[in-house]
């Protein structure tokens, strides 16, 4: 039986623009991370793989926005956070959470 072989090789992170590949599956979320939004928010939502943390830092690095997991938020200066844009990764784990929900 043929077995396949793995190598122990380097990964590279790649999360910009360039490395994004647009299709007609998610091309109108790329669009829209591109626009201007109404009430200026918008939720990206999908299945795991489907490249909402890719699109958070093109986003980002577009806006110069921070990009903050939702479970840190509790503890987070939202203050400050709330004087520009901001990327919060991951909502769907803090729910439950009522000090990280309240500073949702």
């Amino acid at each position: 039986m043929a077995r396949q072989l793995s190598f122990d090789l380097p990964a590279k992170a790649a999360l910009g623009r360039a490395d994004f590949y647009v299709s007609p599956a998610n091309g109108m979320a790329v669009a829209m991370i591109e626009a201007d939004w109404p009430g200026n928010r918008l939720v990206l939502s999908g299945p795991a793989g489907s490249g909402k943390t890719h699109l958070a830092h093109v986003w980002s690095a577009a806006t110069g926005a921070p990009i903050l997991p939702a479970r840190d938020l509790a503890g987070a200066d939202l203050p400050a956070l709330a004087g520009g844009p901001v990327a919060i990764e991951d909502v769907p784990q803090i729910a439950g959470d009522a000090a990280a929900l309240q500073a949702l």
